[in-house]
């Protein structure tokens, strides 16, 4: 028996360094991946990616933007997911030296880059098909609180179930918690089981797995 058709939305860099970096294990199939932590009982229709481009702002060896294109140009490939990008956002800051012993010092201006859009469009979209009806069920990749209002109105008005699925293994939003329909919990095996081919193909040429994931 089928299970019953459900969105999955995946709040990008919250899913990365809440998982997907800890673990070591970043060539994952996201489609394949929410399936297998679903279960028999949802049957995944689409996965949605928010995301953003990335920069090199100085890495072991300049490829980090690189990497992170490839891997969007293969969650297309692989089918299933939608990538929906944000931006990010570089300007100076004035903040406070944080001293060792907790205390804060003199301003410094230092330059900060700030994700945009990511946790917006993920929340419209999470509402707006939610009111369309245009799954039956919702689960949501993110352990960001800043989504509670969009997971209850999707559940409340929408009236679908919408779960969560925690990427972090020691850490719950009690808010995000107590506005799901059920929570679940990224574990490694869950990456480890969900890996994309090493090779796969676009309008643009041969996508390998970078050496490093």
């Amino acid at each position: 028996m089928l299970g019953v058709p459900t969105a999955v939305y995946i709040d990008g860099f919250n899913f990365y360094y809440g998982a997907a970096r800890p673990h070591g294990i970043r060539w994952v199939d996201l489609r394949r991946m929410a399936q297998h932590i679903l279960g028999r009982r949802h049957a995944v229709a689409q996965v949605f990616l928010y995301t953003a481009p990335l920069h090199d702002r100085g890495g072991a060896d300049g490829r980090i933007a690189e990497r992170h294109e490839l891997y969007l140009r293969a969650q297309r490939v692989a089918g299933g997911v939608e990538v929906v990008l944000g931006r990010h956002v570089t300007g100076s800051r004035r903040l406070p030296i944080l001293r060792p012993d907790g205390t804060t010092g003199d301003l410094v201006t230092v330059l900060q880059t700030v994700e945009k859009g990511t946790d917006v469009n993920l929340a419209v979209d999470l509402v707006h098909h939610a009111l369309t009806r245009r799954f039956e069920a919702a689960v949501v990749v993110s352990n960001d609180s800043d989504l509670c209002s969009a997971v209850r109105i999707a559940r409340t008005v929408g009236g679908i179930p919408v779960g969560i699925i925690n990427p972090h293994i020691r850490r719950q939003s009690h808010h995000l918690a107590t506005e799901a329909s059920f929570l679940k919990t990224v574990r490694r095996s869950d990456l480890a089981s969900s890996q994309l081919p090493n090779f796969l193909r676009d309008s643009l040429g041969i996508i390998e797995r970078p050496i490093e994931w």
